[in-house]
């Protein structure tokens, strides 16, 4: 597994302090800022296509990390820190403002 990979534990021993899950409210929290960042980030209708396109440019490396920041929390993204903790929701949040 390369550096920077997100892999849940194997082993019952394992620490997992890093894997709590957010409260219910903090879950709403992260998907309404998700949601005000894609209305910002993408204000008029695209075709699917252009946007999940690997070259597309409205999806780009600012994006990307606005994403990740949106989830709130400090350590930015580090384990163990409560961003880290928030930003595992960022999947869910993303199905629940998108579909």
């Amino acid at each position: 597994m390369s550096t920077g990979d997100i892999s849940l534990p194997f082993f019952e021993d394992e620490d997992c302090n890093d894997y709590n899950s957010p409260s219910p409210r903090q879950v709403l929290r992260i998907a309404i800022n998700l949601k005000l960042l894609i209305d910002t980030v993408i204000p008029v209708r695209f075709d699917p296509k252009f946007i999940s396109d690997p070259g597309s440019p409205i999806l780009n490396s600012k994006v990307l990390k606005s994403v990740y920041n949106s989830a709130g929390g400090e350590g930015f993204g580090k384990r163990g820190s409560t961003s880290k903790k928030y930003q595992a929701v960022l999947p869910f949040c993303l199905l629940k403002v998108s579909g």
